[in-house]
């Protein structure tokens, strides 16, 4: 199952490093963080992919339509809040004073 977050990230590394093989990064760190979330230090980049922190709430934050009354994940009453202190320990945690280079995104929530 990890064919299609292996072939974007390969698709996205290789546009994003040099070609030369010569200036090609001394290490490849490769941090799984949860569900689809995913951290990688490649020399001195840092990236993740799919950066979902926090989880929405289920119901009642979500409700079915009237025409599928059994899907309770069909909709959300109203935007969701970002959830910055989760967000921020996170970030310390793993950049300890660092920056994030790119962020990659392949679905959302």
């Amino acid at each position: 199952m990890l064919r299609k977050p292996a072939a974007i990230l390969t698709l996205a590394l290789s546009t994003l490093l040099p070609a030369t093989a010569s200036s090609a990064p001394t290490s490849v760190e490769m941090t799984w963080m949860s569900i689809a979330n995913w951290y990688f230090q490649v020399g001195d980049k840092r990236i993740m992919m799919d950066g979902y922190i926090t989880r929405v709430p289920g119901p009642p934050f979500f409700y079915a339509p009237s025409n599928f009354p059994g899907d309770l994940y069909a909709y959300t009453k109203e935007g969701y809040p970002i959830d910055t202190a989760s967000i921020t320990k996170v970030h310390d945690g793993l950049l300890a004073g660092s920056k994030l280079d790119y962020m990659l995104v392949g679905h959302s929530h």
